[in-house]
């Protein structure tokens, strides 16, 4: 049996859209938890840095999959960051077209699964620079 990624995505992307129709406010992790506890990720999915990686990957590509779709039919919003994933009611004001247009460098590098392909070296080295990062922050 092959793998089908797209499907598997689309599987996500709707257990993560009803965990979310509840309107609560999710940190990244507390969604992942979520998102396990209904056996939708696997249970060793953060063991190491490359499954952590990629279950981080797959959760921000359906993320911002969902916020695209609830803007594109003004249905929603959808603010995503990791300490705070929340549905969030449509506000045609705060919404003009230019804003819905505007570049999201993070939405870009989400959105295009070729990145998911990284390898276990690339992972070990963004978890070390976030670290390094991490540790000099004032």
């Amino acid at each position: 049996m092959d793998f089908d990624l797209h499907s598997s995505l689309t599987a996500l992307r709707q257990c993560i859209e009803q965990q979310l129709d509840d309107g609560q406010a999710y940190s990244e992790h507390e969604l992942i938890r979520q998102l396990q506890k209904q056996e939708v990720l696997a249970q060793g999915s953060l063991r190491d840095s490359l499954g952590l990686f990629r279950c981080h990957f797959v959760g921000m590509h359906c993320l911002y999959q969902l916020q695209q779709h609830w803007r594109s039919q003004q249905q929603a919003d959808l603010h995503i960051s990791p300490l705070q994933i929340q549905k969030q009611p449509w506000q045609a004001a705060a919404h003009t077209s230019q804003s819905l247009h505007s570049h999201d460098p993070l939405a870009e590098y989400y959105l295009d699964l070729d990145n998911l392909q990284t390898e276990r070296a690339d992972s070990e080295q963004m978890l070390d620079v976030f670290w390094q990062r991490f540790v000099a922050a004032p």
